[in-house]
C-alpha cells in the first residue's frame, strides 16, 4: 500500500511513523507491523530493524500499528505487516473513501477516471458494506430464522394460555362468586387465578435456562470475540415471559373477577 492507506482506513500508529515519500529508504521498501506480529517475532524494539518478505524484498520496519480486525470476528487478529513499495509496477486494488451522498455520480466519476488511466481493464468495484455482509450472512440468516420461530412459539403459547385461562375461569366461576360474597377483592381474585399460570411459566423458564445456556455457549465458541452469558439475560427473558403470560390471561381473569356473584350463585 501507499502512504495514504493508514489515513483512509483510520489505522492508528502506536510507535514510529507512517510511510512517507520524504524518506528515500521507504521508496525501495518499508514495513508497518501490527502488534500481533511484534509479539509473534518477540522483538522488543522492532523499529529500524530489517525485515524480509517472503518473495525476497528487504526493508526497514518504520512503525507499529494498533491491532485491527481484517477478517470476520470468527477469527482472531493474526500477525500482519503492511508493505510499502512506491515503485510498484502493478496496482491490483485501489481503496477509495467516498461520502454517503451522490453515490451513482461518484461511481461514474471514478469509472471515467479509471478509463483515463487504464482503458484496457474494466472497473470492477465492491463496497465494504457488501464485504461485511458476506462475512456475517450466515448469522443474519440464523437470526432471522430464530426471530420467525420465536414469534411462532410465543403466539402458540399465548393461544394455549388463553384457552387454558378461559377453561379455568369457567370451572372456578362459582368458587370466585363465593369468595366475592365473603369479601374478596377483584385484585385478590386476579392474583389467585394468575398465580397458577405464573408458577408454571417460571418452572418452564428455569428448565429452559440450562438448554439455552449450552446452546448459546456452543454457538458463541465459533467467534474469537464474544460477550459473556450473564445471568441478567436469562432473568430478563423470564421476566418478559411472565409479563406476556399475565397479559394473555389478564382479560379472562379480569372478566371473571368483575362478574356479579348474584348472577353466578342465584341458581345454587
Amino acid at each position: 500500500m501507499d502512504e495514504d492507506y493508514a489515513n483512509v482506513f483510520g489505522i492508528e500508529i502506536l510507535e514510529g511513523r507512517n510511510f512517507s515519500e520524504d524518506f528515500l529508504s521507504d521508496a525501495q521498501s518499508a514495513f508497518l507491523f501490527n502488534e500481533s506480529l511484534v509479539e509473534a517475532l518477540e522483538w522488543e524494539q522492532p523499529l529500524g530493524r530489517e525485515f524480509q518478505i517472503w518473495w525476497g524484498d528487504v526493508g526497514q520496519v518504520v512503525g507499529v500499528v494498533k491491532n485491527f480486525n481484517f477478517h470476520s470476528l470468527h477469527r482472531g487478529i493474526d500477525p500482519m505487516c503492511l508493505y510499502y513499495r512506491k515503485n510498484q509496477k502493478y496496482v491490483y486494488y485501489l481503496s477509495v473513501k467516498i461520502r454517503g451522498g451522490h453515490i451513482p455520480e461518484t461511481l461514474g466519476f471514478l469509472e471515467k477516471t479509471w478509463k483515463d488511466f487504464s482503458p484496457h481493464y474494466p472497473l470492477d468495484y465492491i463496497f465494504f458494506d457488501d464485504i461485511f455482509d458476506s462475512a456475517y450472512r450466515s448469522e443474519y440468516r440464523l437470526g432471522s430464522m430464530f426471530d420467525v420461530f420465536s414469534i411462532l412459539a410465543v403466539a402458540i403459547a399465548c393461544l394455549g394460555l388463553f384457552g387454558l385461562a378461559a377453561f379455568t375461569a369457567e370451572q372456578r366461576t362459582k368458587e370466585i362468586g363465593i369468595r366475592k360474597v365473603l369479601g374478596a377483592s377483584g385484585m385478590s381474585i386476579f392474583v389467585l387465578l394468575s398465580k397458577e399460570f405464573t408458577k408454571w411459566v417460571l418452572v418452564s423458564s428455569f428448565m429452559a435456562w440450562p438448554i439455552a445456556y449450552f446452546a448459546m455457549h456452543i454457538w458463541l465458541q465459533s467467534f474469537a470475540y464474544r460477550s459473556p452469558l450473564a445471568p441478567r439475560i436469562f432473568l430478563l427473558a423470564t421476566g418478559i415471559a411472565v409479563i406476556v403470560a399475565l397479559g394473555t390471561v389478564a382479560s379472562q381473569t379480569a372478566k371473571v373477577a368483575s362478574t356479579n356473584p348474584v348472577k353466578v350463585l342465584r341458581y345454587e
